[in-house]
């Protein structure tokens, strides 16, 4: 028999709690990240440049197996990972910069396009003058 006094835990009620903390502490997660975030655009810009080498893409194009394929990806990125341990800080800064620049230029784009797509949409919705 269960003590009254306890509460009793289930995995429906352990979600709960998970999502609605996200929910109340999105604010601090998004500060946080956006804080620490030279530290992933430093490692995915190095991810990103390793998986793009020619070498690895002509070896995983000419490989059918796609269990051998999944194979090779994973042990690419795990020689990734180490090769990203030994950078220094200088090493990594520069990528993150890179990465920045990239974002930056990815967002003006973005915008650009935007402003094109809104313009047409006005010019088709545009009511006709008779």
């Amino acid at each position: 028999m269960r003590s009254k006094g306890i509460r009793e835990v289930t995995p429906g009620y352990a979600t709960w709690r998970w999502l609605s903390s996200i929910a109340l502490k999105q604010g601090q997660w998004l500060l946080g990240s956006l804080a620490g975030r030279g530290g992933y655009e430093a490692w995915v810009a190095h991810l990103f440049n390793g998986l793009q080498d020619p070498r690895f893409i002509a070896k995983l194009e000419s490989t059918p197996d796609p269990w051998i394929r999944s194979k090779m990806v994973g042990e690419k990125i795990s020689e990734l990972s180490r090769e990203y341990a030994k950078l220094s800080s200088e090493e990594k800064a520069e990528l993150a910069k890179k990465a920045e620049v990239e974002l930056k230029a990815g967002i003006e784009m973005l915008k650009g396009e935007k402003t094109r797509v809104l313009e047409l949409l006005k010019a088709v919705t545009a009511p006709l003058d008779n």
